[in-house]
């Protein structure tokens, strides 16, 4: 899950953090593990490294939540939820790092991509996930995303190749 973290204050000129974080999320198998790492969740490629010690798990299959379009109270949505909620945590947490500036009344805003397909009920599934962690989020469709991104707002066709899906986003200006 490719993740660009960006950090603005104002009027301070913008600071981006660009960074690759995997999607998956560990948890430790037993208490000797729990020791070794000194936290309850790892994150990204740590956990890929010490997979043998966790139950390592992926929240999102073909960039949806998992289990998103099933019953809301099935014990693997709840789960999904749970391990994407920790996940986005650990993006915001990334992004706060190192900066001296953030109190508590620091606001954190999001954008979140979704597969141009993607349904209503999926769609609320990331609201769910972001609430409570950003104090404000949108949702939106992963061409448009990337055009708005690169600048690319008139006369390009985006080709988004992602994981199961592949998605084409004429822009054309307003």
């Amino acid at each position: 899950m490719p993740c660009i973290l960006h950090r603005s204050t104002v009027p301070a000129p913008i600071s981006i953090i660009r960074t690759f974080v995997p999607s998956y999320v560990g948890f430790p198998k037993d208490a000797v593990s729990r020791k070794m790492f000194g936290r309850d969740v790892i994150f990204g490629d740590e956990a890929l490294k010490h997979r043998m010690a966790l139950n390592l798990f992926r929240p999102f299959d073909k960039g949806m939540i998992k289990y998103a379009d099933t019953n809301a109270e099935s014990k693997e949505y709840k789960n999904a939820l749970y391990i994407a909620k920790a996940l986005l945590q650990h993006l915001v947490d990334l992004a706060k790092e190192g900066d001296q500036e953030i109190g508590v009344d620091y606001i954190v805003r999001g954008v979140i991509g979704a597969p141009a397909l993607a349904s209503r009920k999926n769609r609320k599934a990331l609201l769910d996930v972001a609430r409570g962690i950003l104090d404000g989020v949108m949702i939106s469709s992963e061409p448009f995303t990337v055009a708005y991104g690169l600048n690319l707002l008139s006369n390009a066709l985006i080709i988004d190749i992602g994981a199961g899906t592949v998605d084409l986003c004429r822009m054309h200006g307003t």
